[in-house]
């Protein structure tokens, strides 16, 4: 029987219910001691480029809200250091009103400015396709603010494409959000089901909903 202290790095972040990332960053769960540290590290991440409102900055910062419906990752260093983060939905939900069933999305990637030029925005990403594909998902889906020419780079090198088609959300100052799709298997377009987004953070004036 193999025991803990036989297992690979890799294979005891995954036991521990964590994720290897690169250069000594793993992903796992925040803890509740952490909500307001991945708060302050997504309203930094966010106004260090952008203008952002009253009402998305409360949103950011609603990390326990969020934590109690969705999934609230972290990826962390050697020392436990948060420096970055991402949000998933729970198996069998969504977290956006973009996604379909079969299809998993995400939003609110953020990367602590000091913690930029290591690769925690592609670890995050590579998570939650990993975690996608675990789920059995035909498709990663987001949307994002056009200004984010970063974060676009980052989706596009790792595969993912435009999704036109998609791209039906309109903000309150009249910008049209970017979708983008990654396709993960060979699959008719799913069905449409009525999806319940869940309310706890305000969305309507989301400028920007990915940073990497």
């Amino acid at each position: 029987m193999t025991t803990v202290d036989q297992l690979s790095p890799s294979q005891a972040a995954r036991a521990a219910g964590e994720r290897p990332g690169s250069a000594s960053v793993t992903v796992r769960l925040v803890e509740p001691s952490e909500h307001d540290v991945v708060a302050a590290l997504l309203v930094d991440a966010y106004t260090s480029d952008y203008d952002i409102p009253d009402d998305y900055r409360v949103s950011l910062s609603a990390v326990a809200e969020r934590a109690a419906v969705h999934e609230v990752w972290v990826a962390v260093d050697a020392d436990g250091q948060v420096l970055g983060t991402v949000a998933t939905p729970r198996a069998g939900s969504l977290i956006s009103e973009l996604a379909r069933a079969g299809e998993l999305d995400f939003r609110l990637l953020g990367v602590s400015p000091a913690a930029r030029g290591r690769g925690v925005g592609e670890t995050l990403t590579r998570h939650v396709v990993d975690l996608a594909r675990e789920r059995g998902a035909s498709r990663v889906v987001m949307n994002s603010g056009p200004q984010m020419i970063s974060a676009h780079r980052l989706y596009h090198r790792l595969g993912f494409a435009r999704f036109h088609e998609r791209e039906t959300r309109v903000l309150d100052d009249g910008t049209r959000l970017f979708a983008f799709v990654l396709e993960l298997a060979p699959s008719s377009a799913p069905t449409a089901v009525p999806v319940q987004v869940p309310t706890e953070v305000p969305t309507s004036t989301d400028p920007l909903t990915a940073k990497a």
